[in-house]
């Protein structure tokens, strides 16, 4: 039996003992499903237990209730993509099954959780788990980089229990160290993982209750791994979603002389380093891997090609079947952009910014300053293509901060509320 078979057995067994949890657990494991491969089809776990999963769903709930999927702050985004999928399957290349399945995983299973997470409980166990997740694999970084190899990678790719063309075991330098990747296809992707999740990690710590006193250590430690990844674009898309701390922490009143204090520590202890990082964005040519350069070179053939069927694309997977196997100038199609309207056109390229706003919006609406998070999902995939980490990652980190507003924050507002309520009533009896 191969491990695509296994690691559906577990999640379906999970799905019958505790369909909730499993769904839960599935938020931060999903990364790395994503990357095992189902057979030889090009189609992956994930897409797979996500049918599964919608279907337990279905089963589970009568048919009055099916239409709580619909009921979400992101059908703006969801129906632009239904019709840029449409239309892309039906005016250019017909590819139904890989579009549905791929559909499936990047916006129904998300939906599945949004409507899972319906307590406190259930929001405290979707935050540990991807905690814990992300923990084990940030240790599992440190070790990474005192080894300077990954022998996870190194075993899954000699096994074959991972796609090969999506996995790439790094053994690159950058800033004095090996480009780190932990679990994940790439450093970029462990790096957009760990930065982003660590900036919604500070933003719902009292989810760990009594957990919470280490949350500033956990932070620390997944934005360090996020350097560590040594991609540029991820550092950039962490930064923008760590101005949540900045603008909390250091424009805070409440012990500024120690904060002022610790940062000139850190600048006067890794003051090379991090020009060297600097450094690198002026001056990107004298950095292994992409330059200014190569990046011009990928959007001219992109214009190029973009340019036979702009409305609609030119079909699903059209960038790595056909476009680079006859232009060697594509490289790695380094950003979200290249590849969207290459595959989907105009119109897809609509629907992603579509989806990258609606859940801005949503955010917005909730707390201005966690528009940071999407925003930096946004940069980090506009810079570079971050091949692994999906628009599915963007709704978990949104669904997690919406849930800590209802279940939480407007939670206590009313209990507030009601308090005030009840010393006035009693003010007025007396």
């Amino acid at each position: 039996m191969s491990i695509a078979y296994v690691f559906i057995a577990i999640f379906v067994f999970g799905m019958l003992i505790d369909f909730r949890k499993t769904i839960a657990i599935l938020a931060p494991f999903h990364l790395i499903l994503a990357l095992i491969p189902f057979e030889k089809l090009p189609v992956s776990d994930f897409e797979v237990v996500s049918v599964i999963a919608l279907c337990f769903y279905l089963v589970k709930r009568p048919f009055s209730q099916w239409t709580s999927l619909i009921r979400n702050p992101f059908n703006v985004g969801i129906c632009l993509t239904l019709i840029s999928i449409v239309g892309t399957n039906y005016f250019i290349e017909p590819h139904w099954p890989t579009s549905i399945l791929r559909f499936i995983s990047a916006f129904i299973y998300p939906m599945i959780l949004w409507n899972c997470i319906d307590e406190k409980s259930m929001l405290q166990f979707v935050v540990k788990t991807t905690t814990a997740f992300a923990l084990v694999m940030s240790l599992y970084i440190l070790i990474e980089v005192i080894l300077g190899t990954n022998p996870f990678i190194q075993m899954a790719l000699t096994n074959k229990w991972v796609n090969e063309d999506l996995v790439i075991d790094y053994e690159e330098i950058r800033f004095g160290f090996k480009r780190c990747q932990g679990f994940l296809a790439t450093p970029a992707a462990s790096g957009l993982f760990l930065g982003l999740f660590g900036v919604v990690l500070y933003c719902v710590a009292p989810v760990l209750e009594e957990k919470k006193r280490y949350m500033a250590i956990l932070v620390g430690l997944f934005l360090a791994c996020t350097i560590l990844s040594g991609t540029r674009s991820v550092i950039a898309a962490s930064v923008v979603a760590a101005l949540i701390i900045v603008r909390k922490e250091f424009f805070n009143a409440k012990l500024f002389l120690f904060k002022l204090v610790l940062v000139m520590v850190i600048i006067a202890v890794g003051g090379s380093f991090f020009l060297q990082i600097i450094d690198s964005f002026i001056n990107s040519e004298n950095v292994q891997g992409s330059s200014g350069e190569m990046r011009m070179n990928q959007l001219m053939v992109t214009l190029i090609y973009w340019a036979r069927s702009p409305i609609w694309g030119n079909g699903n997977g059209f960038v790595w079947t056909f476009v680079k196997e006859v232009d060697v100038d594509i490289a790695g199609a380094e950003s979200i952009w290249f590849q969207v309207l290459l595959d989907q056109g105009l119109v897809g390229a609509i629907a992603y910014l579509g989806v990258n706003l609606n859940a801005a919006i949503a955010v917005l609406k909730k707390n201005k300053i966690w528009v940071f998070v999407p925003l930096g999902f946004l940069v980090g995939k506009t810079l570079s293509s971050v091949l692994g980490i999906e628009l599915s990652l963007l709704f978990v980190l949104t669904i997690i901060l919406l849930k800590y507003d209802e279940l939480y924050v407007k939670e206590k507002d009313t209990q507030d509320k009601e308090t005030l309520v009840k010393n006035a009533d009693d003010e007025d009896d007396a």
